[in-house]
This record gives structure tokens, sequence and C-alpha cells, in this order.
């Protein structure tokens, strides 16, 4: 175990205020120049709103700092939100963000999700800071993804991978130093007593807003509402790095009204029905094999009066028949190898 986490567990073994009291932790959530490589608690979580300001300064060409964790610690740094202390080693807590400015030959930022210890596909952009200059960087948590702001100039945003819940601890390290990191709350919600309310004659002619969830774990399951016609399901999913099946079902009571198998052994995607227990004919004609591992794919699910089309990437993949009435679907469920970013129901 490292200096940082054996000082980090005692302080939270004597201390039950849930802030790091020895790394200068103040009553306003401010931690002044931290030795690094640096594990904080995040005062009550991550949460919706919340944002965490690091201010520092980018350690010149060929500066090495003796507190500095990296091999080539003049080339790069790293501020990690992690879901636990563990974060070294070869079974780390799983990171949701890491923040990776990168000052080699590339000069990219680099973010990324480490998931069970496999780190997922990489999201480079032009990286917006330079060596030997002051730095700060802000990162807020919004419902579906990261807003990442630097030097108030350039923002980058980053789609959840991990839930937001399961946010527990930043990390920082590398070839930097760091003046002071601080915590802001998210703003209180607005009120809405006395606020004049929609007439309920007039609530018909709103269209409903979509209906979204963020990051959910696999096997997962959400009742559907046929009402005139199903709605429009659109969802986001990483692939993970060595699949197997990926599965998805539209149940109608015990039957399934189409089952459709991605099968990464066989490069085929299965379709069929399953009726008072016994699968029927498969389907399995397909121009092309649209998925590969570690890559992330938005798909799209419409349910016509005769067919349900599926689209990946927004192409059309395939068609599949109705054989069971589709006023009879109750529930979505998708389970297999892949993590869910998002899920839309419109």
């Amino acid at each position: 175990m490292s200096i940082a986490v054996e000082s980090l567990t005692r302080s939270l073994a004597s201390d039950t205020s849930g802030c790091l009291t020895a790394m200068v932790l103040d009553v306003e959530n401010r931690i002044y120049a931290p030795k690094l490589p640096l594990i904080s608690i995040i005062p009550n979580g991550m949460t919706a709103g919340k944002s965490i300001l690091v201010k520092g300064l980018i350690t010149g060409k060929h500066r090495k700092l003796c507190t500095c964790s990296r091999k080539k610690c003049f080339s790069n740094f790293a501020i990690n939100l992690c879901c636990g202390l563990l974060t070294d080693g070869l079974h780390r807590d799983n990171i949701a963000l890491h923040v990776n400015p990168r000052f080699d030959n590339e000069h990219k930022l680099v973010l990324n999700s480490l998931i069970d210890d496999t780190w997922g596909p990489e999201e480079r952009h032009k990286n917006p800071l330079r060596k030997g200059q002051a730095f700060m960087i802000r990162i807020t948590a919004l419902p579906d993804l990261f807003k990442i702001a630097f030097n108030h100039d350039v923002t980058i945003e980053y789609l959840h991978r991990v839930p937001l819940s399961d946010i527990k601890t930043i990390q920082i390290e590398g070839c930097v130093i760091v003046d002071a990191m601080e915590y802001f709350a998210a703003p209180p919600t607005r009120r809405t007593d006395g606020l004049m309310k929609t007439p309920e004659s007039a609530r018909s002619s709103i269209k409903a807003d979509p209906f979204i969830l963020y990051a959910q774990a696999l096997p997962f399951s959400l009742p559907v509402n046929y009402k005139e016609a199903l709605p429009v399901l659109r969802f986001t999913m990483w692939v993970l790095k060595s699949p197997y099946r990926i599965e998805m079902d539209f149940l109608a009571g015990d039957d399934i009204a189409f089952h459709s198998s991605v099968r990464f052994d066989e490069q085929s995607i299965v379709r069929n029905v399953q009726r008072r227990g016994k699968w029927e004919n498969e389907e399995r004609l397909l121009d092309i094999f649209p998925f590969q591992p570690s890559c992330t794919y938005e798909l799209e699910i419409h349910c016509l009066a005769e067919h349900f089309v599926v689209r990946v990437g927004g192409s059309h993949c395939y068609n599949f028949s109705h054989r069971l009435r589709p006023e009879l679907i109750d529930r979505f469920n998708l389970k297999g190898n892949a993590r869910l970013l998002k899920f839309c129901l419109e």
C-alpha cells in the first residue's frame, strides 16, 4: 500500500467528518499545496452539478519532480476521478474519468475510463495546456456527462461510462505542481411553489420529454408501454475488450416477441421469436457485421406497423418482421458483454 493511501486510511479511521484532514482541507472544501501523488476523498461524493477546480503549474521541459510517481514525469500528468482507494497494482478500483494531458511528440489530451481493470477506448483531443505555464482545470459533473474546462478557453465533454454515484476519490499524479484544489457543491434547485401550472386542457398537446437513463449496469431491464405504437429506443453502449454475446429481447408476457443476439464468435446477429417456450426459425442474413471489441456504438430500434427497424451508428442494419402482435410487448431486456452508457425512450 502506498504512503498516500496509508495516510488516507489513518485519516478516515480517526476522522468521521468525511474530509481528508492530512491534506489541509479547510471548512470551505479547499486543499492547498498538496504533495503528489495525491489521493483525496471527495466530500459527499460526486453528484450532478458538483465541480472540482484544480489550479497549478505545469513543470517545464525536463524538470523532474522528486515526488512524481511517473517514470516519464516530464511528459504528462493525470487527474483521475476514482471509485475507491485502490489506484495502483494489477487490480484497481474503477476510474470513472481519466484526464491525461500529454506533452510528448503527439501533444494530445487523452480522456478515458478504467472499468474492471481494463481501459476503454480513448477520446483524444488537442492538448490545450503548455509546459511551464500555469493552468486551471474545472471538472463539472452533469447527469449525462462531464464538462472539462481548461483555463476558461477550451471546454470538452465526456459521456459517463460509470455512474456518478460510484465516484469516491480524486487522484492527481505526474509532473505538475498543484497550488490549490477546490470542491464546489451543486447549486440549489429552484423552487416551483407559486409558479403557474399548465392547464389540464393544454397538457395533451405538449410532447412528453424523452425518458433517459445513464451508465446502467447489465443485465438491464425496463418496462415499455405500447400506446398507439412502441416508443423509439435509442441507446449507447461500449463493447468490452473480449466480447462473446450481447442480447436484447422484447418480451410479451412469457414470450419473446423479438430476440436479437450479437455473436462475436460467429460474426453474426441472430434474430428470432420464442413462443410458449419454443424458439422458431432463426434469421441470420446480414450485409456486414457492424460491431468490434472496445468500441462505442449508438443503436436505434423503431417498431413500425410491419416490422422492427434496427440502426447502428445511424446506418440501417436489419429489419425483423413481426410474428407476435407488437401491442403485447411489455418489457425490454439487454444483457451481455457491454456497458450501457445511455438509454433513451422517445
